[in-house]
């Protein structure tokens, strides 16, 4: 039975969710000192005292971690700590995916301008409606 198991819904191309997946696990490697390894669409990592899966599936990913007797105490914190990693790391891919795919940002209109161009006319003009 897993001590930790969360699911998180992502809208990336399955091989950026890998790519993802892949860095999360590089930090963590960094952080916490856990090998890793890919298993089909499944990375298994482990250390000394914890161990678990991070499954990449097309539509979100799953994690499960069993965490040892001695770092049971610490569950609330390992968990934020990996809920704030899959944000993090999800959502940025998720940014640089929508800004590629977006088209170039219209100029900037003023507060109140329906789309028509208008023209102002100067002080020096006169003005085609009673003003």
């Amino acid at each position: 039975m897993s001590d930790i198991k969360l699911r998180r819904s992502h809208n990336l191309p399955h091989d950026k969710a890998r790519l993802a997946a892949e860095k999360m696990a590089r930090r963590l490697k960094k952080e916490f000192d856990l090998d890793y390894e890919w298993d089909g669409d499944v990375l298994v990592f482990e250390r000394s005292g914890v161990n678990g899966e991070l499954t990449v599936a097309p539509k979100h990913v799953e994690m499960e971690v069993k965490l040892g007797f001695l770092l049971r105490m610490m569950k609330p914190t390992i968990e934020r700590h990996i809920h704030d990693n899959l944000d993090e790391i999800f959502a940025a891919h998720a940014k640089r995916r929508r800004k590629a795919e977006l088209p170039a940002r219209p100029t900037p209109r003023p507060p109140g301008h329906a789309g028509a161009h208008i023209t102002i006319p100067s002080p020096a003009q006169p003005c085609a409606i009673n003003c």
